[in-house]
């Protein structure tokens, strides 16, 4: 027999056996302990660190990690296999924690749309509905089938219908007629293709709820609304257990592709997230499950591979083609999730491999599409999904700004988490100034922060136009990483939360230039395309979770967004959850966006028309804010008036 090997570990005190070979990261991941695994367990990131407190039968082929934390003690979990007894301990800096997630509120939302945006529709018409049906009784003279009979009522008078009604309310009705007196409450849906009966129930019974569903790759967000008056019950929030496998989709991707039962791990995953976020609402509604009559889907192309268990492997390969664009609508039960079983699942659907159906709920809550003015909107993270259009047009593209805005890549860099830095400053004497997500002890940088610091330190003279720090600036904070690049100590080991020193590296501010630089270039590529520059935008909707939280002014001064009127740009929130609630309100407007993603252009940076023209933006938009300074007028005249 092969000895099996006892795990201890902390925090917790769990004890789990395992097999001498396994993998350290995947029994923590199964004993329900997430950890940060930016590069999908590649060991790559350095971002999965445990303690080793006893036990030396394990092999180890990770060499990122220092000397110093060698001989402490600490590997990489990804890396390490088992082969004996081990007890360890896992940093708190290693687990995924205290992730600031943009939930909002139905009242944020109308506030929003009262501003700018076109409000809630006041009349409401689901694609899923209830219809009270009254039937005549039975008798010598009328003895029509019981399901028959609830055609002919649908129908007229014959028995034909479009509708079709699950095999187990049929056995059902012969029993729920007779008890209601053939008063019925009959809950049908719009499936696009068909109709079909999901349910029968007494008269007078609730007409049930929809859950508007935005699937991000970092975090998931579901919103609980009345199907009866259109009225969000509640919203709740969740970082997407899909991290375990990979920071960004490329990582998932390749997780879910190369590995043994990949594609279930992945689904599984994001299942466990939503059917967390369901038990949560129902909850606090005391709803049973079955309550929940439809569910509507907003995410990028990636995530809804995932959500249907379909392998996404050729999203990632040339020439980027998906299983689909629009997938087919399929019952809740098909998918695991906890809703009526014969629930319909509906998605927003795609217009390319890596502008997805988050983006179409987009349009749909920014009513994009029906401006007569020229407007975009642009959601940034691990890649900036931007469109650009009007009433006449629509014209998208997705620049894979790699997952340094979500703190991926960063050597000081985290997610937007508790003791995230997020907003940052400089005294005279360069004495770093800084403010954390929820007042904790700094972490790292998150993107916003991390926006903000590469803002001032160029406003500040500590960095030039490239990226290079200033050499003949008097700080001890400056100091030489090796021997060609140098590094800025943000906050000293005996101050973080993690006991190492936060420093910002020269190799870190050309992983934000490249970064800022592709969405930069994707934006003035699109606007060539159509014969436009930037000035004729009238409006720049920026949404999503990072965006929300996005300075526009660093964003300005670094190169990322447009030199425009300040007034120009409006932060929207979480767009997708907003399109996927407006859609479980308005069935009609959801079909609008199945049109619109047809009719949608969508331009392939990297083809071969496009990838000389985008190379050629994205070298020269690697400086700040940009090579061509007439790009950025208000920079050229507040340097101006800084030397007058």
């Amino acid at each position: 027999m092969v000895k099996t090997c006892d795990i201890t570990i902390n925090p917790g005190n769990i004890d789990i056996k395992a097999e001498p070979g396994e993998n350290l990261l995947k029994l923590l991941q199964k004993a329900e302990y997430d950890l940060q695994v930016d590069c999908g367990g590649q060991g790559t990131c350095g971002r999965c660190q445990v303690q080793i407190v006893s036990g030396e039968e394990f092999t180890y082929a990770g060499n990122l990690l220092s000397k110093d934390k060698l001989e402490a003690g600490y590997r990489l979990a990804c890396q390490l296999e088992v082969q004996g007894d081990l007890e360890i301990e896992i940093p708190e800096s290693s687990l995924l924690a205290g992730q600031q997630i943009l939930i909002g509120s139905e009242k944020e939302d109308m506030y929003l749309e009262s501003q700018e945006l076109t409000a809630e529709p006041e009349e409401i018409n689901p694609l899923v509905e209830s219809q009270e049906l009254s039937l005549n009784q039975p008798s010598l003279q009328d003895n029509t089938a019981d399901l028959d009979r609830i055609y002919r009522e649908l129908a007229g008078e014959t028995t034909f219908t479009d509708y079709t009604l699950p095999l187990a309310k049929v056995k059902e009705l012969p029993e729920l007629l007779r008890e209601n007196d053939w008063e019925i409450n009959l809950q049908k849906a719009d499936l696009l293709t068909h109709q079909k009966i999901l349910d029968i129930k007494a008269k007078d019974s609730s007409t049930g709820y929809g859950l508007a569903v935005d699937i991000g790759t970092t975090t998931v967000v579901a919103a609980l609304i009345d199907l009866a008056d259109g009225r969000e019950k509640g919203r709740q929030g969740e970082y997407n257990r899909q991290s375990r496998y990979g920071e960004d989709v490329i990582s998932r991707i390749n997780y879910a592709s190369k590995n043994e039962d990949g594609v279930t791990e992945v689904h599984e995953s994001l299942i466990a997230t939503i059917n967390e976020l369901i038990e949560e609402l129902l909850a606090e509604e005391e709803l049973e499950s079955t309550e929940i009559k439809m569910l509507m889907m907003a995410g990028n192309t990636t995530m809804i591979h995932t959500l249907m268990k379909v392998n996404p492997n050729n999203i990632r390969r040339s020439p980027f083609v998906p299983n689909f664009f629009m997938p087919p609508v399929v019952e809740a039960q098909e998918l695991g999730l906890k809703a009526l079983p014969q629930a319909p699942v509906y998605c927003f659907p795609a217009v390319g491999s890596f502008v997805g159906g988050d983006i179409t709920a987009g349009i749909l809550a920014s009513r994009l599409h029906e401006n007569e003015d020229l407007t975009m909107l642009i959601d940034i993270g691990t890649n900036g999904e931007i469109v650009v259009g009007n009433e006449s047009l629509l014209i998208s593209c997705s620049a894979s700004a790699g997952p340094a805005f979500e703190g991926g890549g960063i050597s000081c860099g985290i997610r937007a988490m508790e003791g995230a830095i997020e907003q940052v400053g400089f005294t005279d004497d360069f004495e770093f100034q800084y403010r954390t997500i929820g007042n904790k002890p700094p972490r790292g940088v998150c993107g916003s922060g991390l926006i903000d610091l590469l803002a001032t330190m160029q406003e500040k003279g500590i960095i030039n136009r490239s990226g290079r720090y200033n050499r003949e600036i008097s700080s001890p904070r400056l100091r030489q990483k090796d021997d060609e690049t140098y590094e800025f100590l943000l906050v000293p080991a005996e101050e973080t939360d993690i006991g190492e020193d936060l420093a910002f590296s020269e190799n870190d501010i050309k992983h934000l230039l490249r970064s800022k630089g592709a969405i930069y270039a994707a934006i003035k590529i699109m606007l060539d395309r159509l014969s436009m520059d930037e000035q004729m935008l009238a409006k720049v909707y920026i949404a999503g979770g990072f965006g929300n939280y996005l300075n526009v002014e660093a964003s300005i001064r670094i190169g990322l967004l447009p030199d425009l009127p300040r007034d120009r740009f409006q932060f929207i929130g979480n767009s997708a959850l907003k399109g996927a609630r407006r859609a479980v309100l308005k069935g009609d407007e959801f079909k609008d966006a199945l049109e619109l993603a047809g009719q949608m252009t969508y331009l392939e940076l990297s083809s071969d028309e496009n990838s000389k023209d985008f190379m050629d933006e994205f070298v020269a938009a690697q400086f700040i804010p940009h090579t061509d300074l007439s790009l950025f007028p208000s920079l050229i005249n507040e340097e101006d008036e800084a030397q007058e």
